[in-house]
């Protein structure tokens, strides 16, 4: 397998595509120079389509989670004011105009495709069965989901049966971001780093792992490659209770505070949060499972999917 995206990279196309494209799109929208409603309309959706595709799939800790809700609001104070612009405009433009009709084609096709996606997106909010009730195993801060749901299009776990409700749990500073910088290589500068994880249930402790050294982050590359196979899961605790196996991964080495075999009641705390395992970042992995399958999980009656936030104390 090769080398991943080198992180940076990868930022520069989230960049570009969380900050860039929408500033250009909402640019043409502000300019309003078009030449018929039919035009403006299909123009408009296919904005308003790729917007909500960003607000329901984009990966907002990196930038702020603020940033999200403010692209949505300057889509509709766009559409709003070009709307006023264009409506005097005739319904339907110069057919003959290849350009014309290209352009009227180009909206069609991505819209459908940004609609398709949010459909997606939206299909990983629900799911089938009874879920394993939890208590919020972090406490005191803002905690952000960065992958979650029912769909691999806002979960990647979703594609792998016995993680299929797995949920990745970074918390946010009060910008709203995850870390002090965009992709910083110190562990310290995750504000979920360090943080205790406490039990989410009353069970038993079927597995504890301590001692694995943690991992540099994002040090994804092929180096790491056979380690990262190997601990997927680095220091991490597996608890049963309710019938499922609930595993708590990627805990700072030296951290885990349980053994295996002991009782836990819930709110026991039973580890830090690290950047053990298959990891690229500090983050708190956790998923339910039973004979091989996963289990959806819920928070205070909440189904958990990318961009929620607990707000736990």
């Amino acid at each position: 397998m090769g080398e991943a995206i080198p992180m940076n990279m990868m930022i520069l196309i989230m960049a570009f595509a969380y900050v860039i494209v929408p500033i250009l799109f909402f640019i043409e929208l502000w300019r309003g120079k078009f030449v018929s409603r039919r035009s403006w309309l299909l123009y408009t959706v296919m904005v308003g389509l790729f917007t909500i595709y960003l607000f329901f799939i984009g990966h907002w800790d990196f930038f702020s989670y603020y940033l999200r809700i403010m692209v949505m609001v300057l889509f509709f104070i766009m559409a709003l004011r070009s709307y006023f612009k264009v409506k005097h405009l005739p319904r339907r433009g110069p057919r003959k105009r290849w350009r014309y009709r290209l352009s009227l084609l180009l909206y069609t096709v991505l819209s459908a495709y940004f609609g398709l996606a949010v459909l997606a997106a939206w299909s990983g909010y629900f799911y089938d069965g009874k879920p394993v009730r939890l208590q919020f195993p972090l406490k005191d801060g803002v905690y952000y989901t960065g992958h979650g749901g029912n769909a691999t299009v806002i979960n990647y776990h979703n594609a792998y049966p016995p993680q299929a409700f797995a949920l990745d749990i970074v918390r946010l500073n009060r910008f709203g971001t995850r870390a002090a910088g965009l992709a910083p290589d110190e562990w310290e500068r995750f504000v979920i780093y360090g943080d205790v994880i406490y039990s989410p249930c009353t069970g038993k402790v079927t597995e504890a792992k301590d001692g694995l050294k943690q991992m540099v982050p994002f040090e994804m590359g092929e180096k790491t490659q056979e380690y990262r196979k190997k601990h997927a899961a680095g220091n991490h605790v597996i608890i049963r209770c309710q019938g499922v196996d609930i595993l708590m991964a990627h805990m700072i080495p030296g951290s885990v505070a349980v053994k295996k075999g002991e009782p836990v009641e819930v709110g026991d705390p039973i580890g830090k949060v690290g950047n053990s395992g298959n990891t690229s970042e500090p983050h708190l992995h956790i998923h339910a499972e039973r004979d091989g399958k996963g289990v959806p999980m819920t928070f205070e009656d909440r189904f958990l999917k990318r961009n929620s936030l607990m707000f736990s104390e």
